[in-house]
C-alpha cells in the first residue's frame, strides 16, 4: 500500500486487511476509554465490532466508484496532508533520538 495514494488505501481498506484493521485502532484508540462504551453489554460491543468493519470496507468500495473525481479533485490535497503527517512523524523519531543522545533528557 502506498501510504499517500488515497486510491490505494481505499483498496487496501475494502479489499485487504485495512477495514478490519481501522476497525480495531477505532476501538482500541477512541471508543475504548469512554466510560459509555465499558458499560456496553460485551456482546453488544463484540457485535458493533463486526458491524464497523464491513461498513468501511463497503464505503471504501463505494468511494473507488469515483476513482477519477478522487484522483484529480482528492488526492494532490490527501497527498499534502499524508506527506506533512509522515514528516512529521519523522521528525518526532529524530528528536526523540537527539534528546536521548545529545540532551540525556530521555530515559
Amino acid at each position: 500500500m502506498e501510504s499517500t495514494n488515497l486510491i490505494s488505501i481505499l483498496t487496501w481498506i475494502m479489499a485487504g486487511p485495512g477495514s478490519v484493521y481501522l476497525a480495531n485502532a477505532f476501538i482500541s484508540w477512541l471508543v475504548a476509554n469512554s466510560a459509555k462504551w465499558n458499560s456496553l453489554n460485551s456482546n453488544l460491543k463484540f457485535f458493533i465490532m463486526l458491524l464497523i468493519a464491513p461498513v468501511l470496507a463497503v464505503v471504501a468500495q463505494l468511494l473507488l466508484n469515483y476513482t477519477a473525481f478522487i484522483e484529480v479533485n482528492i488526492q494532490p490535497w490527501f497527498q499534502i496532508v499524508m506527506v506533512s503527517i509522515i514528516g512529521w512523524l519523522g521528525s518526532q523519531s529524530t528528536y526523540r533520538k537527539i534528546l536521548q543522545v545529545d540532551y540525556k533528557r530521555l530515559n
